[in-house]
């Protein structure tokens, strides 16, 4: 459910159990189930911004930095073999939030890049793999 409210108060400092800081607000929305002095956990959008966001299972952590992985794109396609080729590309990551990771791209990518969302520590792994056995 989403209410506008306005704010007019803020706790100086956080609870501890459970953790939490109160806050004041005046809801300009009447509703049924609200009623005064009510306890309710909530957001508090500050400023809406446009920003760039994957899942957070779209970006991994290598030592120091983060990646993302992008279909190559291949001028032939060959339909015998399956094998799909991944570019990894780093990223600089921002707010995390229901489940979501702001990025920032290091460099611009085409606009129809296809940015894997799902298995991107598997290709890590993978990557990994394919160092360690060109490495003897």
């Amino acid at each position: 459910m989403v209410l506008d409210s306005e704010i007019y108060a803020i706790s100086p400092a956080f609870e501890e159990n459970p953790k939490a800081v109160h806050i004041h607000s005046k809801i300009n929305t009447k509703h049924k189930i609200l009623t005064s002095g009510m306890y309710i956990q909530g957001k508090i959008i500050v400023e809406a911004i446009l920003t760039n966001v994957l899942p957070e299972q779209a970006v991994v952590r290598e030592k120091e930095k983060c990646f993302i992985f992008v279909k190559l794109e291949h001028k032939q396609y060959n339909e015998e073999e399956h094998d799909l080729e991944f570019e990894q590309k780093e990223v600089i990551t921002g707010i995390i939030s229901d489940g979501y990771i702001e990025i920032k791209l290091l460099n611009a990518l085409s606009d129809n890049a296809q940015i894997v969302e799902k298995g991107a520590y598997y290709l890590l792994a993978e990557k990994g793999k394919e160092s360690t056995e060109h490495s003897h």
